[in-house]
């Protein structure tokens, strides 16, 4: 098999430092790769191309090619169609294969990691290192991967995104500026990530986790629900459809369930195994809890305890009139017993949409 590259023994393609030396790789032939349908022409015979510590470092197979200032060294191997450029830096045990691309300003993969498929490492200082895998239709763009994360469908990793431990991000799901997904955790779907999922949770469907917000333990997030800043969702807790839960100290945790068109806000905690439905409303440090369940347009809020053992009545706060309660929620300090899956109208006084709160 005739070689498409050698090592450039000009003194001007030697970089030395210390016991490594880097040699600019020369193109013998032309070297040309498929990109939309066409023929696209990478280097020119002749070309200089990036540096490499090895012949071992560019496979002579396929169309590969290593350019502009990019590094390769030690045991890492770039194969079948990959390419690589700008200034990639590439090390140790570190395989690039399939059609992937390595570029961006001062990437650097390392370790054990892979990079295959269609996958595409760039932007500013891309970090791709440890045991992880980067594949399928993927892109890092200025974002990290470590540990023994897996990337793959066409997720995508954008600025200040990390993935690391055994995390799995697939299917369309993004990691946004911010986003942090580690542990056992897994997103995938169209979901959208700015703020923390670990642990064993798992968001997916078209689920967004903002800025601040933090879904862990074995919690899952899907549909469309929304985990705004300052919220917590843990333990085996489950929010969905349209579901809205945000502001400082907010939890949904146990085995509690949020869905419809909730909205769980300002400090309020939904825990064992109760459920908040339809589009009912926990707000201002209320507790729902127990086998609890407040749905239709019910309002809680203003420290609020909703609590209902198995097979039992819940007590809620007694207001003279349940279909006129002021704004203010405030009731006169009674309590009865009620069933809670009674037809009670809440209010009509405005509560706070989830934007307003997240700007």
């Amino acid at each position: 098999m005739a070689k498409k590259f050698m090592l450039s023994n000009d003194p001007e393609d030697i970089k030395e430092f210390g016991p490594l030396i880097l040699k600019r790789i020369v193109a013998l032939k032309d070297i040309v790769i498929k990109s939309n349908g066409k023929d696209v022409i990478v280097a020119h015979k002749g070309d200089k191309g990036g540096y490499v510590e090895r012949e071992q470092n560019l496979s002579q197979e396929g169309n590969c090619w290593i350019g502009g200032e990019a590094w390769v060294w030690g045991e890492a191997k770039v194969s079948d169609d990959a390419q690589v450029g700008e200034r990639a830096k590439i090390f140790e045990r570190v395989k690039i294969d399939g059609k992937a691309k390595v570029f961006g300003s001062d990437s650097l993969l390392c370790g054990d990691a892979h990079v295959g498929g269609e996958a595409e490492i760039k932007g500013v200082d891309p970090q791709i290192f440890g045991e992880c895998e980067v594949l399928g239709k993927v892109k890092v763009i200025s974002g990290i991967v470590f540990d023994r994360a897996k990337i793959y469908g066409e997720a995508e990793i954008l600025t200040g995104g990390e993935v690391f431990g055994e995390a799995e991000v697939f299917g369309r799901a993004k990691i946004e500026y911010g986003g942090v997904v580690y542990g056992k955790s897994k997103v995938f779907g169209d979901a959208v990530i700015y703020g923390n999922v670990y642990g064993e949770a798992k968001v997916f469907g078209k689920a967004k986790v903002l800025p601040k917000a933090s879904v862990y333990g074995k919690a899952n997030i899907y549909d469309q629900a929304r985990i705004g800043s300052g919220a917590h969702v843990f333990d085996n807790a489950c929010v969905y459809g349209n579901a809205e839960v945000f502001g400082d100290n907010t939890k949904v945790y146990g085995e509690a369930k949020v869905y419809d068109y909730a909205k769980i806000y300002s400090g309020a905690h939904i825990f064992d195994c109760a459920q908040v439905f339809d589009e009912a409303r926990v707000f201002e440090n209320a507790y729902v809890h127990g086998f609890a369940k407040v749905y239709k347009k019910i309002q809680v809020g203003y420290d609020d305890d909703i609590y209902k053992e198995r097979n039992s009545r819940a007590k809620l706060p007694k207001c003279n009139d349940l279909t006129k309660c002021d704004q203010s929620n405030e009731y006169n300090g009674q309590s009865e017993e009620v069933i809670l899956n009674e037809t009670i109208e809440n209010n009509q006084s405005e509560t706070p949409s989830f934007d307003r709160l997240n700007r």
